[in-house]
C-alpha cells in the first residue's frame, strides 16, 4: 500500500490570498477478508484540490477518484462496498 502526497502555496498580493494546491495518490493492493475469504480489489485514487483563502474566507475546488476506476473496496460474505465515482465539486467557507 502507498499514499504519496503534495502540496503548494503561494500569496496572491493583489487580493490579500493564498492560492494553494494539494493532490494525493493513493494505491492499495488487493486485499483478502479474514472472515469470508473473499478478495477486494486494487485501488488506485487520484484526487485534487485547488483554491483560495483569506483570513475571513475559503473556496476550493475539488476531485476525487480523477481516473474514475471502478473498484470494490470492502468484500464481506456477499456484499461488495465500491469506490465512489469521480466527484468534483465546490466549497466555499467563511470563518467570522
Amino acid at each position: 500500500n502507498a499514499r504519496i502526497t503534495a502540496s503548494y502555496v503561494t500569496s496572491v498580493s493583489n487580493w490579500n490570498a493564498d492560492f494553494f494546491v494539494n493532490g494525493a495518490y493513493v494505491y492499495r493492493a488487493k486485499q483478502i477478508d479474514a472472515t469470508s475469504n473473499q478478495q477486494s480489489d486494487k485501488i488506485n485514487k487520484l484526487s485534487l484540490r485547488l483554491g483560495l483563502k483569506t483570513e475571513r474566507w475559503k473556496v476550493t475546488l475539488f476531485g476525487e477518484n480523477l481516473a474514475n476506476k471502478a473498484a470494490a473496496v470492502v468484500v464481506r460474505k456477499n456484499d461488495r462496498f465500491p469506490l465512489y465515482p469521480r466527484r468534483i465539486g465546490v466549497t466555499v467557507s467563511s470563518s467570522f
